[in-house]
């Protein structure tokens, strides 16, 4: 279709894949190129272990999904609950439901995620216990839409 992509768009595209280059360096500890740092790409990444995380979803919406248990571990109550009815709105994914993963393999993967490379540079220690708490929690949140839903 030509003509759609116009200067204009070529400069925001180029600005956000360039931004997030550069953020992803300069938040690093030594400024080393780390370019998938943090929680939400370590959860990410450790459910790549089940083939459906990568046939049936995109990076972005497991790596939104991560966000969510991020700020519940970093304890941002009130960026969650922004980024929560974000997700909800434009119907992301806020269980472990909607991203196809199991109780048992959400277990199996919270023994990984503390050993991630992309933590290497986090600015404290993710324990298995802060990722089981932030997953009770999320299940908490979701649990009392559906609850205000029926009634």
């Amino acid at each position: 279709m030509k003509g759609l992509c116009t200067y204009d768009v070529e400069q925001v595209v180029l600005a956000i894949i360039v931004t997030t280059g550069i953020a992803s360096i300069f938040l690093t500890k030594d400024f080393t190129p780390d370019y998938n740092s943090g929680l939400a790409h370590a959860i990410f990444y450790a459910l790549t272990n089940y083939p459906v995380i990568e046939e049936k979803h995109l990076h972005g919406e497991v790596v939104g999904f991560g966000v969510l248990l991020a700020l519940l571990v970093d304890q941002q109550e009130e960026e969650f609950e922004k980024i929560y009815q974000l997700n909800c709105t434009i119907n992301l994914p806020v269980s472990l439901e909607q991203i196809d993963i199991s109780q048992d393999q959400w277990e199996e993967s919270i023994n990984r995620i503390p050993q991630m490379s992309d933590l290497a540079h986090y600015p404290y220690t993710v324990t298995k216990e802060m990722l089981t708490d932030a997953m009770n929690r999320l299940r908490e949140r979701v649990r009392k839409d559906v609850d205000d839903a029926e009634e």
